[in-house]
């Protein structure tokens, strides 16, 4: 599971959350580093100090461990209070003076001033560091591996064979009886495996290209094996196998010699006949690295034919028609790829491509009639992309300053469900004069609560909210909730817009609403939600409402004990 440092908050459990958020105000994280690039180490005090590392990719956190023992879930409480610090910008080793905290029960331990382990490394020398190496590798196995991996390159045995024995060796620890990998499990191999993927990324650094085409293509093939046999629902192999893409890709960004080049290209053509990808998106990417490197007119065919078997499955034909357009500009120059690309507009990516450069020249006529010809071929089949080809329409007429086509188009991608209604509704503000506005906006309303339906409501009063028209929302949110078209969740959203006005009305909904989920559900949980909605009633400042449907619940259900308790604690 990522992190994100923007909604971390939403994502961990409750109570790890705010033991995590004491932990940090209580200064507890010290000696917070950068170990190398992306990842971060802290130490996390209490009754023992534990480790915690965190590696970022932009602002999600991709990797995290700790070595407590906590074993309830994917984040502890130590790694919760370390993304506090980091969201706060509260990274600083030492503790900062200007906050104050309460004072501990026992008396504060002395700290010294702790040396980070690279001001250690400077003051070695390389006989100490090679003993230290050479006894942490007798006594701990695990550091063994880690030394193997980061050096193997300077072994005449490194090969991808070498790299894939070390995979299968942690999914194999790591398996039960039956061999089935746990996700828990899944996260101690995943993080294994990203050490072994980032000593390739040092390794395509530092020019060591060798080494990281092996490592890359061990970790795809046995992460892709382990998808059959383990429980990957935080992604942790996921993520490896999409870090090993990352790395074979930007192989083909390098200067490789020319023994590499081959290598890398007879691999992709191996493992592509061979089927070792066969089902995932990246067995068709082994194709497309190669359409990378290919050099010559045999290289070429060869994709070329791969790529005609991979066209007759329709799954895979966009792709491969894709990756063929590709081939025929390098080889064939741009007036074969144009002539490719025209002769199959079917493919979606295709036709935006050639409405795009009819736009370019100012072709709009011909733009028209490649967005209208997709709406005819797709409209049926595939409505979500009929809609694309309207959008298009929709740039066209404003390349034109044809207002009339503008607001057509943009009426009628308005509420189309999972677009941004408030681009299209943007554009009919700029289009359609001030003085007419207003007047526009009512029709429009009124035309979507014809339509019925949850979606023209809510977007009917998104656009309310907009305009701040308060008692129009009022009156369509009442009216919505009377159709059964609004839940209690969708009435609590518009509360802070229509409270000041309409608490009591909307106390009232929220009465009748608790009546009815309780007619209709037991159980301790649909009690605890039922007393969450009574206190919602006491915080639209209904009160008195609050009491009389507690009083009203007691004797109603006098016999349920569990749904009394509940009420006891409101």
């Amino acid at each position: 599971m990522h992190l994100s440092l923007n909604n971390f908050q939403d994502t961990i459990d409750p109570t790890i959350l705010r033991r995590g958020r004491s932990y940090y105000q209580q200064h507890k994280v010290e000696r917070f580093e950068e170990i190398f690039s992306g990842t971060y180490k802290a130490h996390v005090a209490g009754s023992e100090d534990y480790t915690v590392q965190l590696t970022f990719k932009n602002d999600l956190i991709i990797r995290y461990s700790c070595d407590c023992p906590y074993d309830q879930g994917p984040v502890c409480k130590h790694i919760v209070a370390v993304i506090f610090c980091v969201a706060s910008g509260s990274t600083k080793s030492e503790t900062d003076t200007s906050r104050k905290s309460k004072k501990p029960k026992h008396s504060p331990r002395k700290k010294s001033p702790t040396p980070t382990a690279n001001d250690l490394l400077e003051k070695l020398s390389q006989d100490e560091l090679k003993e230290f190496v050479h006894q942490q590798v007798l006594k701990n196995p695990d550091f063994q591996d880690k030394v193997i991996s980061a050096f193997a390159n300077k072994s005449n045995s490194e090969s991808t064979a070498f790299y894939k024995r070390q995979i299968k060796s942690l999914l194999k620890t790591a398996g039960d009886r039956h061999g089935f990998i746990d996700w828990y499990a899944v996260q101690r191999v995943g993080r294994a495996v990203f050490e072994l993927v980032d000593t390739a990324r040092t390794h395509l650094k530092n020019g060591n290209y060798q080494s990281t085409f092996f490592i890359a293509c061990a970790v795809l093939e046995e992460m892709t094996a382990a998808l059959q046999f383990a429980d990957d629902s935080n992604a942790d192999i996921g993520d490896n196998i999409d870090f090993a893409l990352e790395l074979l890709f930007g192989l083909t960004s390098v200067d490789l010699a020319a023994e590499q080049r081959q290598q890398l290209f007879e691999y992709t053509l191996q493992s592509y006949r061979k089927g070792i990808f066969e089902g995932w998106d990246w067995h068709l990417g082994m194709l497309e690295l190669a359409a990378r490197i290919f050099q010559g007119d045999a290289e070429a065919e060869a994709i070329m034919k791969l790529l005609d078997q991979a066209e007759t499955i329709e799954y895979r034909r966009e792709t491969a028609q894709g990756i063929k357009l590709t081939i025929l500009q390098k080889t064939k120059g741009a007036a074969a790829a144009k002539k490719y690309l025209e002769q199959h507009l079917s493919n979606p990516k295709f036709r935006s491509v050639a409405i795009q450069n009819a736009i370019s020249k100012k072709d709009f006529e011909k733009a028209i009639e490649l967005a209208e010809a997709g709406i005819r071929q797709d409209a049926k089949r595939y409505p979500g992309l009929a809609d694309d080809w309207v959008d298009w329409l929709l740039k066209i007429a404003d390349k034109q300053g044809n207002s009339e086509k503008v607001l057509e188009y943009a009426t009628l991608l308005l509420s189309v469900p999972n677009r941004d209604w408030r681009l299209y509704y943007n554009t009919l503000e700029k289009h359609i004069p001030p003085d007419q506005w207003t007047g526009f906006v009512e029709n429009l309303i009124g035309d979507l609560l014809n339509r019925g339906g949850w979606t023209n409501y809510y977007l009917s009063t998104q656009i309310l909210i907009k305009e701040e028209w308060w008692n129009q929302l009022w009156d369509v949110v009442s009216r919505g909730y009377q159709n059964q078209i609004f839940g209690l969740k969708s009435l609590k959203s518009f509360e802070k817009y229509l409270k000041k006005d309409h608490a009591n009305e909307m106390a009232g909904f929220y009465e009748e609403k608790i009546l009815q989920f309780l007619e209709e559900n037991t159980g301790r949980a649909i009690y605890q939600k039922a007393c969450r909605y009574i206190r919602w009633i006491i915080k639209l400042g209904a009160w008195e409402k609050a009491q009389q449907l507690v009083e009203k619940l007691r004797k109603m259900y006098s016999r349920r004990p569990a749904l009394l308790q509940e009420l006891d604690r409101i």
